[in-house]
């Protein structure tokens, strides 16, 4: 046997490992309800707890679950923890239980929980109070008196819950108490009191008979400490510096009656919304940030009266990198320095523009000049004549022939001279129309020889239009035309070399210090320079790519090569 209890008609009760056992004594008849396929577990029943409820049904919880036995229906019902229901216990092993005056059942967990449940509905009760308003130790037991209070037995002393107020009051050994570790026999008489059995002996206890406290605890700041140094207050306000990162408070309050057993509770905006209970006077706040924050404190006694909520500000204040003043500074350095940039930017592109205007007036000139380079007077005069002389000889194929290549180039000059650039193989094609009329004017003196990458002919590269006429008139003029006899060569080479359009222009001529020793025509030296200026422009240099290399053979003189070199756009 491991319960026995009398019910309300004086019938008795067994509860052993198997089943529920009724005797009636003036029927002399024996009952046994079996607990066959309950949930069990292996150790069997550990701790059985036998109750009755208004109707005379019993109650028994154990550590598996509750089972609640109707016998008017004679049915069962089980009731244990079930994951993922919460409708259901939170845990099975229960310590002890009670039956209200509504029917609900007031279970005890033995993990410090309370949970209340409503036969009828078959749910758990969430809208009643928990273990720790009871009090904030283990509960061992739990009675229901006639006026409906729920009395629980703790180790840390008797609690009462006035179920219609929602009220707790919490009793120790300074209020009467034989023992605040209350673990053995407990019994709710008919008058609404309550007997307490421990190895100390009975208390009887009447809760009417006892004076309660209806005075509102006064809360009150005790002092305020940070880097253990006490803090001032002024105003119901504390500073603190931007170094503070904790701050102790120790508070108090004006309450008690019975003993000093109020409870306190505080929460800090804008941190914390909800209140945190604790037992202790003292509290400390840590890890502080620069802000404004306010402390409410507030105290409840031991009979649930409720103090006037102590509130207090803190100020910490923000390091100067985070002030107004110093966001302000560095807002105005920030404008001060887009400013000073944007100055200098401004400046630098004015600049740049001005550059620009310049190098274009100095590439206008230059075309301008390359023009009249282009156009020498005394090439046209010199034209002009050997057409005027083939006519004379009455040589008209060849005057015409003359003619409409000196037309054609003339054309081709004037075209060019709209443009900066133009395509490569036009430029090739007005080069050789004006070697073609040296060659003609000059008698078949020098014969000219080509040779052109395809490459390039077929490309879309543009380069500044008879960039390098003035270097090969030189040759001819200078070097071929003072070379005795009809065996001149003149060798025009254009490759592509890399990024560059390599030209080079070779002579067999007498070379460029015989050359010197002979009058010289100016026209010829001038649109060499101008053309070396070109070079250096188009190209974007300090120096022209323009080499000269005299030829030797055996100590002598036979020529002279010229290398232009222009990048590829």
């Amino acid at each position: 046997i491991i319960e026995m209890k009398t019910d309300r008609k004086g019938n008795l009760w067994f509860v052993n490992n198997k089943q529920l056992l009724k005797w009636d004594p003036l029927k002399r008849l024996l009952q046994t309800f079996s607990f066959n396929g309950f949930k069990k577990t292996s150790v069997g029943w550990v701790q059985t707890v036998l109750k009755f409820d208004s109707n005379n049904n019993p109650w028994l919880a154990s550590n598996i679950g509750l089972y609640h036995y109707n016998q008017t229906n004679a049915e069962w019902q089980q009731l244990f923890s079930e994951s993922n229901n919460n409708t259901s216990l939170t845990n099975t092993a229960i310590e002890s239980f009670t039956i209200d005056l509504h029917g609900n059942c007031w279970i005890a967990l033995l993990d410090d929980e309370i949970q209340v449940y409503n036969p009828t509905t078959k749910k758990i009760i969430n809208d009643y109070a928990q273990a720790k308003d009871f009090i904030s130790h283990r509960i061992h037991g739990l009675e229901t008196d006639s006026k409906g209070n729920i009395w629980a037995t703790t180790s840390g002393g008797l609690a009462i819950y006035n179920i219609k107020e929602r009220k707790c009051y919490s009793y120790t050994k300074e209020d009467g108490l034989v023992t605040n570790n209350i673990y053995d026999a407990h019994f709710a008489m008919d008058d609404g009191t309550i007997i307490l059995a421990s190895q100390y002996g009975f208390t009887h206890w009447n809760i009417d008979s006892f004076p309660t406290n209806n005075k509102k605890p006064i809360v009150y700041f005790n002092r305020f400490i940070s880097g253990r140094k006490e803090i001032a207050v002024e105003n119901n306000n504390i500073n603190l510096p931007s170094s503070a990162n904790e701050i102790t408070v120790d508070f108090g309050a004006i309450a008690t009656v019975m003993g000093d057993r109020t409870k306190f509770y505080y929460k800090i905006l804008p941190q914390q919304k909800e209140w945190i209970a604790t037992t202790q006077r003292s509290l400390s706040l840590a890890a502080i940030t620069s802000g404004e924050y306010t402390l409410f404190v507030k105290a409840i006694n031991a009979d649930g009266i409720e103090s006037e909520v102590k509130q207090i500000k803190i100020s910490v204040a923000f390091p100067f990198w985070k002030t107004w003043w110093f966001k302000l500074l560095c807002l105005i350095f920030v404008i001060g320095m887009l400013y000073a940039i944007s100055k200098w930017r401004i400046n630098i592109i004015r600049k740049e523009e001005k550059n620009k205007a310049i190098l274009k007036s100095q590439i206008t000139e230059m075309e301008m000049m390359a023009l009249r380079s282009q156009m020498n007077p005394h090439f046209i005069f010199n034209c002009i004549n050997s057409i005027d002389a083939l006519i004379q000889s009455n040589d008209k194929y060849s005057a015409t022939m003359y003619l409409n290549k000196f037309a054609k180039l003339l054309r081709n000059i004037l075209d060019s001279s709209k443009q900066n650039t133009v395509l490569f193989s036009k430029d090739v094609e007005a080069l050789k129309l004006y070697i073609a009329l040296e060659e003609l004017r000059h008698e078949n003196k020098f014969k000219p020889k080509f040779i052109i990458d395809v490459e390039l002919l077929n490309s879309d590269y543009k380069v500044p239009p008879l960039i390098v006429q003035p270097y090969v008139e030189n040759a001819i003029l200078h070097g071929i035309r003072n070379k005795e006899g009809n065996e001149g060569i003149l060798t025009i080479e254009i490759k592509k070399v890399n990024d560059t359009i390599q030209y080079i222009i070779t002579d067999n001529g007498i070379g460029r210090e015989a050359a010197g020793k002979i009058r010289q025509n100016k026209e010829s030296h001038y649109g060499m320079q101008m053309s070396y200026d070109r070079v250096k422009l188009f190209n974007k240099e300090e120096i022209a790519s323009v080499y000269i290399k005299d030829l030797y053979s055996n100590n002598n003189p036979v020529g002279t090569s010229i290398e232009v070199n222009l990048k590829i756009i």
